[in-house]
């Protein structure tokens, strides 16, 4: 029941309750708004201001409001002792360290460090969530001859992935990683791509950097790890035998040797990668052996969780192994050692037994990295730490071997290879999650808690452990060397991040030897220092009275003191394995690696230098059939480095993998012996899943459309060429550039295609060829928002595009070509070019009446097209010539005519209606480019046009009104669509006509597939592309394609429960590089958010009260453990990925009506309508996430200058606080905050109250409290009724 009440129109002011004045913010407001920026705040003067004659203005002083508005604002310096600047500094610090904060807190430790930031993330993590990465992925230029591409060790095409995460694509980035790198996750974790593909960015140089592209990397594979969906079989074992290989196709096993038995010794990166391609290649018995507990190598013994998650690592292994098809098995516990060895092991194995023994393997891929410590001889040689039993432990002196594998054991709760693999570390599929063994205890890292550490070394491996001693409780960590600073061999993330926690660096110094002390009673010694000598001895200063003849040796040694000493000089391989590699493989003396081909990764013959008749022998038989890769292998033969990085050890197994499939297809004899295969582009199948089979065909007016994606009558059409490489790229169809008879031929003028966004302020002139605001109009982000462009139709005759359809349809018969054509208004024009384009074998006709710039000057495009009556007689015109003729005597066929209508008219439907319904055209093209203006120069060239055509010595440049393009001015297609598909359909209750529904080619702003799909349920079947392609190239077509499969996939796949968002729940922000895991709840729900009571302030004070509370905490953990009052077993459950739905075909099999395209056209059309018809009663409030808020103060200015004074700020913490009973859920704030996942809409629980004005407040009913629309304090409005005069009636 509508509520009604009667309020004065009188002038006078209340003299009621509401006795304020409406121009002035109540004090209630003024107490919310007391931290806004306001001119001259608290300012105790005023000033007089004088008029243009010199004189007093109205000769009184003028206020602070008026003060503010002549200019003054900015005219007086703020005064503030530097003692209070220090205070407000210290209070507000927001970059102090951990070790800073937390120093203290832990007895005896340099920082709160111990047991904690065992989850910390890698510096290059991108931590501002999806929109840091998209922000990221937007500044690279996609370059043509790509360097980082080059630069990658496994060719991942580097531009492409990119180009998906910048349209949110994030299969399609996935899918291109994982096609030539499948552990990808890893990679983009630890690569040093400082080194690879980031050192060549070509915008290295540039103000921004080069681009994160290791953070990319990670982000979108962690993005398609929470989606869940396996991976699927590339080769069938169904295939036929007879089937022939393309040149540059995937490669496939034939016939019987998909049975061949193959084995993979060793399951780090390199044998993993190894084995994933064999088993894409459809090799079907694949047995990986591995020596230890769990799989991954080294990512999952030796690299830290800090660095590399082990989540991460065991979703590369189930990827490889659960989802494998059955095609690779994993044997654990099965060990590469010399059978005669004196330590040798029931499973251990060797090349000889593998080859040689029952059903041996044909080819085996050999990848045992180097697990051995290297110890120099002349410093170990009275240490033992080959077995780091507990006596050797107590000397204090540890390899880097067994200190990374205990934090890593402790870090990611693996077994310490006592028994049994654990919860799921094998990645196997028993029902306890592992390989069914019994579970084992993980260890615990070494207690350094008040100890200084030396860390010997300056590789990478150095500085993993001095960041884990660190974390083990030291007290200082130094890491010493024998070259100079800019020597180290570590990459320089690794470097940086070693500084960053504070380690010292000690260069020039070499170890001599190991001193130790005494412990009484007859214990075990204990290291109590190192003797080092100097190697920078040319830099020291001769002692008084020397010469130079005297021996200064003992001046060069020095001692540091240190309680515990770990040595990080590299690694080695055993001579127990070297020993069961022959005679299969040979190991260098010089390198203690195994020999291999350096562009096969083929091994060698064990040979023995004391018979040279053997050696003979051995160079006269064909390699083995034993292949070798990473940290194990060193090319011969070669200048390049033995493997060291997990990418490069990836790459050796997958360049291993294609070689011995050509191994195996020769054998089997399925490959001719003469036939040499393609040694420039040598090619395995990638990566795939359900995803890639939706299917993405569509039918429109009796054409069929591979995909949704074509070419706008454009640019990217300005030539026959053009379109033809278009189609090879992927595009379904293409539209001609427009082009009209001889008579109507055009010559463009130049400058005509420029991007927007400047504010006419720059540096540019016309004579360097820079327009005016090039300071915008140069920003990649302003160009890939909005184009505008004054281009007439094409300069090439009539003649030329017939011949071209006829060769493109000769040549791509599966293609649509469509013909875009403009006459003026003269029927035997339109009817003449009409029927030449048919003839010639165009698929469509594409009637130009729109375009917005030059042509309408000539009674063509928009004259035409803002006009329904000229719109209906040139469809028919068209419409009754548009026939094919018939061929090898058949019937003549339609041609389809579309007319492309322009926005620039106040009724769009009118124009299509009479198009379409009046005029018999079969759809139309929505829509061409909005009519607008260049920037002006207005830095002193008299308001220069841009672009301006003209002579800089003549007068001012001129200009015209142009087209814009670009994602600017999809909003208005959007419209335009939905708005033709409701009025011209047969849904009534929509506001339909009752006709059939109209067919619609979309156009506008078309950058990604989920713009594509926007279009699509606005009730468009296909989308033209323009801008886009100018702002990068053809290839785009494939990211548009699997984005779009993506989201038809995730879309409809199954029960909502099975449904997994295909974009990640991000971290708002993340404001700290410590312990993302427990800091920052980056998946929080709002709800979860609403019941904490408190923020988490992340600056001064706040921060370090934070860091102190869980210093302690995590100490008090260690402790408990150590003492054995908490249980540090692997037996729990590791978190495991998301289980993989089950995969259902709704909406996704075509069936015998339907595509899957086809069945989202117009989905959205229902929730579109008119304003009445939305619910008033969903009301809605902010709710802000605080902590993940900045305290920017963005939602809290925003609010109270343009909204509803709804938010207020705390003017010590800078916490921001919405008040539910003022806020009416405009999203103002939630729209201009910088950090996503902050302020979140939820429903309103609290009345809504609206505010009626001079104090009048009425409630509105919502679901959550219902009522019956009272007026808040009616008695006051009637008191002053009476003061106010002539009543009025409000009502609801």
């Amino acid at each position: 029941m509508a509520a009604t009440t009667t309020v004065g129109y009188g002038s006078a002011e209340p003299k009621g309750p509401y006795g304020g004045r409406c121009s002035v913010d109540p004090p209630d407001i003024e107490e919310l708004l007391r931290l806004n920026p306001r001119p001259l705040a608290n300012c105790q003067w005023t000033t007089t201001v004088a008029n243009d004659a010199g004189t007093a203005a109205g000769g009184k002083g003028v206020g602070l409001m008026a003060a503010a508005g002549s200019g003054l604002a900015r005219a007086r310096a703020i005064v503030k002792p530097s003692a209070a600047t220090v205070m407000d500094r210290h209070h507000y610090k927001r970059n102090s360290s951990y070790s800073e904060d937390t120093a203290g807190v832990v007895d005896g430790c340099a920082s709160g460090l111990w047991n904690k930031w065992w989850t910390d993330i890698k510096p290059s993590t991108l931590r501002g969530g999806e929109k840091a990465a998209v922000r990221e992925a937007r500044r690279c230029l996609k370059c043509a001859h790509a360097p980082c591409q080059l630069s990658c060790p496994t060719s991942i095409d580097v531009k492409s992935f990119i180009t998906s995460i910048a349209n949110q694509n994030y299969y399609g980035a996935a899918k291109t990683i994982l096609s030539d790198n499948p552990v990808g996750l890893s990679c983009g974790m630890v690569c040093p791509t400082s080194e690879l593909c980031a050192g060549s960015c070509n915008l290295a140089g540039s103000d921004g950097g080069p681009i994160n592209i290791g953070g990319l990397q990670q982000f979108c594979l962690e993005v398609f790890m929470d989606m869940a969906v396996p991976p699927s079989a590339v080769s069938s074992d169904t295939d036929g035998d007879d089937d022939e290989e393309l040149e540059d196709g995937p490669l496939k096993a034939r016939g019987q040797s998909r049975l061949a038995p193959i084995a993979v010794v060793g399951a780090g990166p390199a044998g993993l990668t190894c084995a994933t391609y064999l088993n894409r290649l459809g090799y079907r018995r694949v047995t990986v052996y591995e020596s230890g507990a769990y799989a991954g190598g080294l990512s999952a013994s030796e690299i830290p969780e800090y660095r590399l998650p082990w989540r991460a690592v065991r979703w590369e292994i189930e990827q490889m192994v659960e989802h494998g098809r059955g095609g690779v098995r994993l044997e654990y516990g099965r060990r590469l050692f010399s059978s005669s060895a004196e330590d040798s092991k029931p499973g251990d194995i060797t090349l000889k037994d593998i080859l040689d023994g029952p059903d041996g393997a044909q080819a085996v891929f050999v990848a045992v990295g180097l697990p051995e410590p290297q110890l120099p001889a002349d410093l170990f040689h009275d240490v033992d730490v080959s077995s780091m039993t507990a006596t050797t432990q107590h000397l204090g002196v540890y390899t880097s071997k067994w200190l990374l594998r205990q934090a890593s054991g402790y870090s990611k709760r693996l077994p310490d290879n006592r028994g049994g693999c654990g919860g799921g570390g094998c990645g196997g599929s028993t029902g306890d999650g592992g390989c069914g063994s019994k579970p084992a205890t993980a260890p615990l890292p070494p207690d350094f808690r008040g100890k200084t550490v030396l860390v010997l070394g300056a590789g990478d491996t150095a500085m993993d452990c001095a960041t884990v001693a660190l974390r083990c409780g030291a007290r200082r960590v130094r890491v010493v060397f024998r070259r100079g600073t800019p020597d180290v061999r570590a990459v320089p993330e690794e470097l940086e991040a070693a500084m960053r926690e504070r380690c010292e660096l000690v260069p020039h110094s070499q170890p001599v030897r190991f001193l130790f002390r005494k412990v009484p009673g007859g214990g075990a010694d204990r290291i109590r220092a190192v003797q080092f000598r100097r190697t920078d001895v040319d830099d020291l200063e001769p002692l008084q009275g020397s010469t130079d003849d005297e021996d200064h040796s003992a001046d060069d040694l020095f001692v540091l003191r240190a309680d515990c000493v770990v040595s990080a000089f590299g690694s080695r391989l055993p001579q127990e394995v070297a020993a069961a590699l022959a005679p299969y493989a040979r190991v260098d003396g010089r390198t203690g690696r195994v020999c291999v081909d350096a562009q096969t990764g083929r091994c060698e013959w064990w040979t023995d230098d004391s018979d040279k008749v053997a050696n003979e022998k051995q160079e006269q038989r064909a390699p083995p059939p034993v292949w070798c890769g990473g940290d194990a292998s060193c090319a011969t033969g070669s200048a390049a480095d033995p493997s060291q990085t997990t990418v490069e050890s990836a790459n050796d197994g997958k360049t291993a993998a294609y070689h011995i499939h050509q191994y195996l297809q020769e054998l089997y004899g399925y490959r001719n012996q003469n036939h040499q295969p393609s040694v420039s582009r040598p090619m395995l199948p990638g990566f795939r899943t359900a995803i890639d089979d939706v299917d993405l065909s569509v039918r429109m007016c009796g054409l069929r459309f591979m995909n949704p994606f074509g070419l706008a009558s454009a640019p990217p059409t300005t030539s026959a060429a053009m379109i033809r490489r278009a189609f090879q790229a992927g595009w379904a169809f293409a539209v001609t550039k427009t082009f009209g008879l001889d008579k109507d031929l055009v010559t463009n003028v130049s400058p005509r295609i420029i991007g927007l966004g400047g504010h006419g302020v720059g540096v540019g002139s016309a004579a360097s060829g820079l327009g005016p605001g090039t300071l915008g109009a140069g920003d990649s982000d302003v160009a890939r928002n909005a184009f505008l462009n004054i281009e007439l139709i094409s300069e090439k005759t009539a003649a030329y595009w017939l011949r071209s359809i006829r060769e493109l349809k000769r040549d791509f018969p599966q293609h649509i070509l469509i013909a875009s054509i403009m006459c003026a208004y003269i029927e035997s024009d339109w009817t003449l070019l009409a029927g030449l384009a048919c003839d010639a074998g165009a698929d469509a006709l594409e009637l130009n009446l729109s375009c917005p710039h030059g042509m309408g000057e000539s009674g063509m495009g928009l004259a035409c097209g803002q006009d329904p009556v000229l719109v209906e007689n040139i469809s028919r015109w068209v419409k009754r010539v548009a026939v094919r003729p018939a061929s090898d005597g058949g019937t003549p066929t339609a041609v389809p005519v579309f007319v492309k209508i322009t926005p620039n008219v106040t009724d769009v439907v009118a124009v299509a209606r009479a198009a379409v319904r009046l005029g018999g055209a079969d759809g139309v093209t929505a829509v061409n480019t909005v009519s607008a203006l260049g920037p002006l120069d207005v830095t002193g060239n008299g308001g220069r046009p841009w672009p301006g055509v003209g002579r800089t010595t003549a007068e001012t440049p001129r200009t015209t009104y142009g087209g814009m393009s670009g994602t600017a001015v999809r909003p208005m297609g959007l419209r335009a669509v939905s708005a033709l598909s409701r009025a011209l359909g047969p849904d009534a209750t929509a506001g339909g006509d009752g006709g059939p529904p109209v067919q619609i080619m979309a156009t506008g702003g078309v950058d990604s597939a989920a713009a594509t799909l926007q279009y699509l349920y606005c009730g468009a079947k296909v989308v033209q592309v323009c801008s886009a392609v100018q702002n990068q190239d053809f290839t785009i077509v494939q990211d548009y394609i699997t984005g779009l499969k993506a989201l038809l996939y995730m879309t409809g796949r199954g029960s909502e429960e099975q449904q997994v968002e295909q974009r990640r729940p991000t971290a708002a922000l993340v404001k700290d590089s410590i312990d993302l895991s427990d800091d920052y709840d980056i998946v929080s729900t709002t709800a979860a958010v609403a019941d904490k009571s408190g923020g988490k302030l992340m600056f001064g004070p706040y921060l370090k009260n934070r860091r102190c509370e869980q210093a302690s905490g995590a100490a008090a953990d260690m402790v408990d453990t150590i003492k054995g009052n908490k249980s540090n077993g692997v037996d729990r459950k590791p978190e495991k990925t998301a289980p993989a739905p089950k995969v259902t075909n709704d909406g996704l099999v075509p069936g015998s009506v339907s595509t899957p395209v086809e069945l989202v056209v117009g989905r959205a059309l229902k929730a579109v309508g008119a304003y009445k018809s939305l619910d008033r009663r969903a009301q809605v409030v902010a709710l802000v996430n605080e902590d993940s808020c900045i305290n920017c103060g963005k939602c809290y200015m925003a609010c109270n200058d343009s909204g509803y004074q709804a938010i207020k700020m705390d003017p010590k913490s800078h916490a921001v606080q919405v008040q539910p009973d003022s806020c009416t859920g405009c999203t103002l704030c939630l729209t201009v905050c910088p950090i996503p996942g902050c302020i979140s809409m939820v429903e309103k629980t609290v009345p809504h109250v609206v505010n009626r004005g001079l104090g009048l407040r009425q409630l509105v009913s919502t679901y959550a409290c219902p009522n019956d629309g009272e007026y808040i304090g009616q008695q006051c409005c009637s008191e002053e009724q009476n003061d106010l005069g002539s009543p009025a009636v409000a009502t609801q």
